[in-house]
């Protein structure tokens, strides 16, 4: 595995993740001023419908700021594991993960078999985003 290949895969995944994440953080900064600006009192007439979509649209952007924060740590561990070398084995069975999906989704901690079940667990409620991000911190410390 060439690992400058692979610093590179991860900063471009870095940058792209910090791009979102600044867009969303700029977006809420101008969201708020104008808020202030305008006033509360501006939002009391305002139609309900109008102000569901508001929420739904912040909810939006707070999900993909959250999103954002998780990958950029996500993509931290991985730079870890390439420094110690356990870089491109899936933490779950310590199988090799194929090359095909590190070019895809180079911070990835798990093969697809392993991947999938933690999506499941995630769409049962058993384990949350957070879980999964503090769960790789744990055993990233401890290594």
């Amino acid at each position: 595995m060439d690992t400058k290949v692979v610093r590179r895969r991860l900063d471009a995944e870095e940058q792209r993740w910090a791009g979102v994440r600044d867009g969303l953080l700029a977006t809420r900064v101008r969201d708020t001023e104008e808020q202030d600006r305008v006033g509360e009192i501006d939002r009391a007439g305002q139609h309900p419908a109008d102000l569901a979509s508001d929420t739904t649209e912040r909810e939006l952007d707070f999900g993909l700021l959250e999103e954002a924060e998780v990958m950029l740590a996500e993509v931290g561990f991985a730079r870890r594991r390439l420094d110690e070398g356990s870089y491109g084995a899936c933490q779950t069975c310590g199988r090799r993960i194929p090359a095909e999906r590190l070019a895809v989704v180079p911070a990835t901690r798990y093969c697809v078999a392993h991947e999938r079940a933690l999506e499941s667990r995630w769409a049962n409620g058993a384990v949350g985003r957070h879980d999964r991000v503090a769960a790789g911190h744990r055993r990233e410390a401890s290594s």
